[in-house]
Formats: C-alpha cells, structure tokens, sequence
C-alpha cells in the first residue's frame, strides 16, 4: 500500500510570494534610477559637484560679478580743500556777483572735491537774537541765488552758533535759533528763483565751531550761516566729513 504525504513533507505554497516581492522591489528600484537620470540637468549635476569640491577644497565662496558694460570710476572724495570743485568758474561767478557789497570782504568761500562752501558771518547776516537777514545780506543772498538759479547743484544751508547759550520762549536753545536763520536763508533763496527741490536747511547748533569760543572774535566766527553747494549729481556732505 502506498504511503500517504503528510502536509509537513511538501513544499510551501507561498514561497513563491518571497522572490516575487524581492523581484518587484529591485525592479522598482531600478525604474527610480532610471528616472533620476532621465530628469537630472548636466548643470545641475557640475553646480553640486563644484559646490561639493568648494566645501572641501576651502574654494572661495563669492561669485565673480559679471561686468555690464564700461566701468566707472568715480573719484574718491577726501573733503581737502587743495583738490577744487568740479567747477571752477562757479567760485569766480559767485565773487564777481558779491563783489563791491558791503560786508562782502567777509564772505569765505573753501572748497573740495564735490562741495564748496559759502558762508556768511552771523554778525552780517543776522541782528542780536534775530532770525531774519538785514538789507545788506539780503541782496547778497539774492545775487548768490542769481548765479545758482541757473545750476542743479544740490544746495544745503547750515545754521551755526556760538556756545553762549540763549532761553527765550521762541528759542530754549541755540539748536532752535541755528536752524530757524537756516530756514530764513533757505526761504529767501526759493524766493530768489532757486527750486526749493535743491534746497535744505540744517541747524547745527554750537556743535561745529570754526574757532574758539573763549574769545568775542571766535565766537563771532563761529556765528555763521553757511551755504554748502553739492558738485553735479552729488548731496554735500555733514560738517564733520568736510
């Protein structure tokens, strides 16, 4: 009689689950591979790898900028008065315009390599206390403005003082008084025919002193209203970097 199989003797009916899913994995793996190469951009692959190689080499890690057109160069502003404005004649103008005015011997004129400076004595410009120009710095204000109407240079007007201080109820301090002669100046120049776009006025208070204060004669000079021309398409610069 022939012996039965038992069930433990026979091969297992779901063995063959096992490789298939061993198969279907490695095909699946293949098929991303091949995906991955399909989609991979050759520049994207050379950026990974110079930035791979820069890690580790220590390249450097700034780009080369990429010039557009002709360079410029500008010359670099060292506020010393030996260098001269960019224009020349605009000193002579303004000396020819102010010439036989009373006080005019006064008037101070320093200039660098994108600013120049006109500046007006206090004591000329301005009564005791006051913030209005008298009659003599008014027509001298107003000949300047004849001869800048016609520029587009960037005019700012500084406003300084002394260091006495001065409490009055319109000015509790010589930061008040400076920038109010500052706006006076500012506002007869606009009325003079210069567009107000090209105009700003600064206070600086006593904090910019051309001289001593421990003298009547410095203070006098540190009494001042200055005019601060900027050369063509430049902002003059603060007392301080002049």
């Amino acid at each position: 009689m022939r012996r039965r199989r038992s069930d433990s003797e026979g091969p297992s009916n779901d063995r063959w689950l096992v490789s298939y899913a061993d198969f279907v994995t490695v095909l699946f793996g293949f098929f991303v591979f091949l995906y991955a190469i399909s989609t991979a951009e050759q520049d994207q692959v050379r950026k990974l790898s110079d930035a791979v190689q820069g890690v580790f080499t220590g390249a450097p890690r700034t780009m080369t900028p990429i010039p557009i057109g002709e360079p410029i160069t500008a010359p670099v502003e060292s506020g010393s008065a030996d260098q001269g404005f960019s224009d020349p004649g605009l000193r002579e103008e303004l000396g020819s315009a102010l010439e036989g005015l009373v006080g005019s011997d006064q008037i101070r004129f320093r200039e660098g390599a994108k600013w120049m400076e006109v500046t007006l004595p206090g004591d000329l410009v301005f009564r005791s206390g006051g913030v209005l120009p008298g009659p003599e710095a008014q027509t001298a204000i107003v000949r300047i403005a004849g001869v800048l109407a016609s520029q587009d240079n960037a005019i700012v007007v500084e406003g300084h003082t002394d260091n006495l201080p001065i409490r009055t109820g319109r000015f509790p301090s010589n930061w008040e008084l400076s920038a109010a002669r500052a706006g006076a100046v500012v506002r007869l120049l606009e009325d003079s025919g210069i567009d107000g776009e090209r105009l700003a006025a600064l206070g600086y208070g006593d904090n910019h002193p051309v001289a001593r204060n421990d003298t009547e004669r410095g203070r006098a000079r540190n009494r001042r209203v200055t005019l601060v021309i900027g050369a063509e398409g430049s902002i003059p610069a603060a007392p301080g970097q002049r």
